[in-house]
């Protein structure tokens, strides 16, 4: 059985946690999570802008 792989965007800034988002994708991570931080800052506005490409993002 693989390991699967998650990480927690805990960044305030949407824009460098979609960033991050990318970067940890094209290292292989399976799942990303909308940390707290990202979802006071941004609501549910940060979460909606990485479901906005789709299924590449397991929310």
């Amino acid at each position: 059985m693989n390991p699967i792989v998650q990480i927690s965007l805990d960044i305030i800034d949407l824009a460098e946690a979609l960033q991050t988002a990318e970067i940890a994708l094209a290292a292989g991570v399976d799942w990303l999570e909308a940390g707290t931080p990202l979802i006071l800052a941004e609501g549910m506005h940060g979460v909606r802008a990485l479901r906005s490409d789709g299924p590449r993002y397991r929310l």
